[in-house]
């Protein structure tokens, strides 16, 4: 029976150092599966030399997330601890590992992605090249607002050489390991024992005093009531925009970007004119010019008694145009209308312009007119309405004369 408790107890105690384990100590601590302790030697991670960044070689067996060694370094990849995660080795951050990038060029010029948008082309010294839209820095409230509290650093800023490396080495005061990538600024810093980078909101750590964006030619900064306007201390900056007069001309204007909606609104048939002050000032269209005109002479054949209908408008189309709106000839037309039993009269004469004047005259449209009959007479014409689209219904009397007429007025709506 003693042989039998022996090993039992034995897997007891087995079990329970399996449990934690400690170097150098036999109390180790209580969250720590190993507590290594000493005070003058340090723990050797297996020391490798990797393939590539997203090969599991040398490493042998199934690959577990956070599985962690030191690379020995060859062209590859750069000396360092590595753990893996997801399909791919992640080196750990140190200060050696980050890279301050100066900007190698400043310049304007067209985004080659953006069908050659007008944009700031910052390039670092290691080539890459970040396209700012001008039309969104000069709107962007987030681009550098209240760009920083003294007045060297807004000097710096505008020499575009050092435009990156002034405002990295400004935030390391605050933030120490300041990288640039993607139109963005970013800090790696420490917290609970890993590298994280954060960015960097630059609305909450750039803040001027008294400035204001002010321009004479050139948009410059005032600052306590100085004002910077020359070339090389010109800057972009998000804060008041404040322009001279008579700074933004038509000639500052694309044709065709001011848009009728974008003038001032006005109640409804108004007309904007300019008034004897030289300026422009709404009237209404009534007060301006005539919104009316009488209908071209046309023939009424009274001979026959009877009821007709007669097309106004298209009368009036017809005498504007020579006979047609697409034919550039002349198109025979009639001229004279009556009631069953009359015979019209055919034009083909088309119509006769002054030296230098179009083949037509242009017409308005149907529905932007109202019609009118405003004289006709009574001994010869009886019954008369007009439709909205301008067609005529009259009908002549028995025993009417020949020797008549009707006023027909057309005014637009």
């Amino acid at each position: 029976m003693l042989r039998k408790l022996i090993p039992l107890a034995m897997l007891i105690l087995s079990g329970s150092a399996m449990a934690q384990m400690g170097v150098g100590t036999k109390t180790p601590a209580d969250s720590a599966q190993l507590d290594v302790v000493t005070s003058n030697k340090g723990v050797l991670l297996p020391r490798v030399e990797l393939v590539a960044i997203d090969v599991q070689s040398p490493i042998v067996g199934e690959m577990k997330e956070s599985l962690l060694v030191y690379h020995v370094g060859n062209s590859a990849l750069t000396s360092g601890f590595y753990y893996w995660k997801g399909n791919k080795w992640v080196r750990l951050s140190s200060e050696d590992s980050i890279t301050d990038r100066m900007n190698n060029s400043f310049t304007i010029g067209a985004n080659p992605n953006l069908n050659g948008e007008e944009s700031l082309i910052i390039t670092d010294t290691k080539n890459h090249s970040v396209y700012l839209a001008i039309s969104s820095i000069a709107n962007n409230g987030e681009f550098v607002t209240n760009l920083i509290d003294n007045q060297n650093f807004i000097t710096q800023l505008a020499n575009k050489e050092e435009f990156i490396t002034n405002i990295i080495n400004e935030l390391k005061n605050s933030y120490e390991n300041v990288t640039y990538e993607n139109g963005a600024f970013y800090v790696t810093h420490e917290v609970n024992g890993q590298w994280v980078k954060e960015l960097i909101d630059l609305t909450t750590v750039l803040q001027g005093a008294g400035e204001s964006l002010i321009t004479d030619g050139v948009i410059g900064i005032l600052v306590d009531g100085v004002v910077e306007t020359e070339v090389e201390k010109a800057v972009l900056k998000s804060l008041k925009l404040t322009l001279n007069n008579n700074a933004i001309t038509s000639a500052h204007i694309q044709d065709g970007t001011i848009k009728p909606i974008d003038m001032e609104e006005a109640e409804p048939n108004k007309i904007l004119i300019t008034g004897v002050d030289r300026k422009p000032v709404w009237k209404d269209r009534t007060q301006v010019a005539p919104n009316f005109f009488y209908m071209p002479a046309v023939i009424f054949d009274t001979s026959v008694t009877g009821t007709a209908t007669r097309d106004l408008y298209q009368e009036y189309v017809n005498q504007f145009t020579g006979g047609s709106k697409t034919v550039a000839t002349a198109v025979a037309y009639p001229i004279s209308h009556g009631p069953a039993g009359t015979v019209p009269m055919v034009y083909s004469g088309g119509i006769i312009g002054s030296a230098g004047a179009p083949n037509d005259i242009s017409v308005l449209n149907q529905s932007d007119l109202y019609y009118y009959i405003t004289y006709y007479d009574e001994e010869v014409f009886e019954n008369l309405s007009i439709s909205a689209d301008g067609k005529l219904t009259y009908t002549v009397k028995a025993n009417a004369s020949s020797n008549s007429y009707m006023n027909i007025v057309f005014v637009l709506k």
